[in-house]
């Protein structure tokens, strides 16, 4: 029996979740053979093959899979650190939107799409996304495709806002297109986010 470990990039762009896959014959969620341990393993991953200096790291789970045990990881980056990563790889990789991810490792992509719901109700794990400034709006498109839901967009501010969970900055948005927003961050608190039902309504097929 093989032991694999594999790790899922998720990232943000424009509010649309991507997440980073490596080709072997199909489009697979990166992994390597466990040699020494998880933390070289990991390292294997991320920075020979992705071309990253750094990531953290959040076990998933592990599954048996194919005759193969897998330890799945998965990690968040954000979107301006994607454009210093290395670009002498010898792995062919390919960011895909949430919506359009080839399901060849299905089981884990889902386990690992249900386990960044559970991340993304905490701060600190939105602050690895979005380490700087963002929109409202923005933000909560990452939340409505995350979830399948439509959250009300004033309820949306108003709880952010009211719980000091992002803090209005003097800045604007230099959009091409579309009216100029606002730009917030996020506190230094570790809050924990989560929507009620009252505040949102879900969305056609959810």
């Amino acid at each position: 029996m093989k032991n694999v470990v594999s790790l899922l990039l998720v990232s943000v762009d424009n509010g649309m979740i991507k997440l980073l896959l490596e080709k072997d014959n199909n489009w697979v969620v990166p992994n390597t053979a466990i040699k020494d341990d998880f933390e070289s393993s990991l390292k294997k991953i991320y920075f020979d093959k992705l071309g990253f200096n750094n990531i953290n790291c959040k076990q998933v789970h592990t599954i048996y899979l194919n005759n193969t045990l897998v330890t799945n990881y998965i990690g968040l980056i954000d979107n301006n650190s994607i454009k210093r990563r290395s670009e002498n790889l010898n792995v062919e990789t390919k960011w895909f939107r949430i919506d359009q991810v080839p399901m060849v490792d299905k089981e884990i992509i889902n386990d690992d799409i249900d386990y960044l719901k559970y991340l993304l109700m905490f701060e600190e794990n939105v602050k690895l996304l979005y380490p700087e400034t963002f929109t409202l709006p923005e933000l909560k498109k990452v939340y409505d495709k995350l979830y399948g839901i439509d959250i009300d967009r004033r309820n949306f501010r108003k709880k952010l806002v009211n719980q000091n969970i992002v803090v209005e900055t003097d800045e604007i948005s230099k959009l091409e297109v579309g009216r100029p927003a606002k730009l917030y961050r996020l506190s230094n608190e570790n809050h924990f986010i989560n929507f009620r039902e009252d505040l949102w309504r879900k969305t056609d097929g959810n």
